[in-house]
C-alpha cells in the first residue's frame, strides 16, 4: 500500500493505494473518503458506522453535542448497566436500558415506558386545522396482539377521543371499545363519556 500527502486547491489530502482516504478542505471541514460539506463527514460503501470505544467494560463511551448554552451527552453508561442515556446540564432526560425499557425522568425504567416526575402528564396533540365534521378521532390508545397462532393479529381494545360536532372547534368525547378474542375487526364501542360528562 502507498501513502501520499497532497495539497490541491487549498485542500489537504491523504491518499492510500491511489484512493483519497482523508481530506481537509479550505474551510477546515474533514472528510473521510469524501469531499466534506460539514465539519466532519464520513462516507463509505454499504452500511457506514462510526464507533466510539471505551477501553474496558468499566468505562463509559459518549458523544457530546455542545453550543454556547447547553451540552447534550449521548452515553453508554457503564455505571448504569450500560444503558443508553441522553443527558443535559440538568440531569438525564431519557434512558434506554439493555432490556429495551425507556425511561423519561428516570434512569431505571421498570416497564417498556416508564415516566417519572412531579404529577407527570402525557399529551396527545392533534395538529389539524380544519372544519370538523363530527366523526374524527383525535387520538387514542390501542391494545394489540401480534399472535398469529389462531385467528391472526387483532386490536382487542381501545380508548380514544372522538369529535361529535360539525364546527370549527371539536368537542371531546371519550370512547371505550373492545372486541371479542377471535374477531379481527375493529373494536366496537361499548361505552362513551360525552364532553358534558354524560
Amino acid at each position: 500500500a502507498s501513502l501520499f500527502f497532497g495539497n490541491s486547491g487549498g485542500n489537504f489530502s491523504l491518499w492510500t493505494g491511489g484512493t483519497e482516504s482523508l481530506q481537509v478542505n479550505a474551510s477546515g471541514n474533514v472528510g473521510i473518503s469524501c469531499s466534506p460539506v460539514r465539519e466532519l463527514e464520513v462516507t463509505g460503501s454499504g452500511n457506514v458506522y462510526i464507533r466510539v470505544t471505551a477501553s474496558t467494560d468499566n468505562d463509559s463511551s459518549a458523544i457530546e453535542l455542545k453550543n454556547t448554552q447547553e451540552t447534550w451527552t449521548i452515553a453508554n453508561d457503564d455505571t448504569n448497566s450500560d444503558a443508553l442515556e441522553f443527558r443535559y446540564s440538568g440531569g438525564t432526560a431519557a434512558t434506554i436500558n439493555t432490556l429495551g425499557n425507556v425511561g423519561i425522568g428516570t434512569t431505571a425504567p421498570q416497564q417498556l415506558l416508564d415516566i417519572e416526575g412531579t404529577a407527570p402528564n402525557i399529551r396527545f396533540t392533534d395538529d389539524r386545522q380544519i372544519t370538523w365534521s363530527g366523526t374524527e378521532k383525535l387520538g387514542g390508545v390501542e391494545w394489540f396482539t401480534s399472535d398469529t397462532s389462531a385467528n391472526g393479529t387483532l386490536t382487542g381494545a381501545s380508548i380514544y377521543c372522538e369529535n361529535s360536532v360539525s364546527s370549527t372547534l371539536p368537542n371531546f368525547n371519550m370512547v371505550f371499545a373492545t372486541q371479542v378474542h377471535n374477531n379481527s375487526s375493529a373494536p366496537i364501542e361499548r361505552m362513551r363519556i360525552s364532553s358534558d360528562g354524560n
